[in-house]
């Protein structure tokens, strides 16, 4: 009620015309927590929380020089050890589609979560652990006309809710082992969890580009004009400014787009 309160504050009378979008998202976005909250208890992502939401600031250096430019400033969603004992760090993510797990070795803010808490602390992470929960909600098994559960491999469920519709009416788990142990393996990708590594060599390249960066924000700072943009596939559908970037490319009128669709707040520290 709050947030609804908030948000029809902000929209004024356009609000009633998305009122039923807004209650049904965030309906939505309560199931996916829900979901996840679950799945998190059943196999949690660190064994061991070490900081959570925590935002460090690192020196931007020349490589060749050593000398301080500038600050990274890097907020990790969750920092911690595995089962296992190995230094994480982990991006919480939300995703329409399965995200392209090639990308992931590439991945800038994976990179620079690794590099930062490492400048910060001293310790460099083992691993980087890309956590994503996908926007579609598990549901019961369809109960045939003849009171038996459905074992179609095409139902978006899993194993937690198939056991529990066995119980629920009274079924036998034996009927049922096979196609369990095929949803342990295989049910409802509703999570999915992607871990990468980052060298020492990936440190220095990081380092590197990260300054060639810093100078080219620099250089756009003292002249807007030299500004350029970086599409990029894997951003760039999902991006909250994209109608400022396209509107930009066709020379139209950005600045009316920036008054009727955002709100300008003041730069983060």
């Amino acid at each position: 009620d709050i947030a609804r309160d908030a948000a029809a504050a902000e929209l004024g009378g356009l609000f009633e015309s998305v009122a039923n979008v807004y209650a049904d998202t965030g309906a939505f976005g309560l199931e996916m927590l829900e979901g996840y909250l679950v799945r998190e208890r059943l196999q949690p992502v660190v064994a061991q929380i070490i900081a959570v939401e925590l935002r460090v600031r690192v020196p931007i250096v020349n490589p060749r020089t050593r000398r301080r430019v500038g600050w990274l400033s890097v907020q990790t969603d969750l920092v911690g050890r595995t089962a296992s004992h190995e230094l994480a760090v982990v991006d919480h993510k939300t995703a329409s589609q399965k995200p392209n797990s090639a990308h992931l070795d590439l991945d800038d803010q994976l990179t620079a979560e690794v590099y930062s808490w490492w400048q910060a602390t001293g310790d460099l992470p083992d691993v980087a652990i890309y956590n994503v929960s996908m926007k579609q909600v598990p549901h019961s098994p369809a109960l045939l006309k003849s009171g038996k559960l459905s074992k179609d491999k095409n139902q978006l469920t899993t194993y937690t809710l198939y056991w529990n519709a066995i119980k629920d009416n009274g079924l036998e788990v034996n009927d049922y082992s096979e196609h369990l142990a095929w949803l342990q393996d295989n049910g409802a990708k509703t999570f999915i969890r992607e871990t990468v590594f980052r060298t020492s060599g990936q440190m220095a390249a990081f380092e590197r580009d990260l300054f060639e960066e810093w100078r080219d924000m620099r250089a756009v700072g003292r002249d807007p004009t030299r500004a350029y943009p970086n599409p990029s596939a894997f951003n760039c559908p999902g991006c909250p400014v994209r109608s400022i970037c396209v509107t930009m490319q066709d020379r139209g009128d950005v600045s009316a787009v920036i008054k009727g669709a955002f709100h300008i707040a003041p730069p983060r520290r």
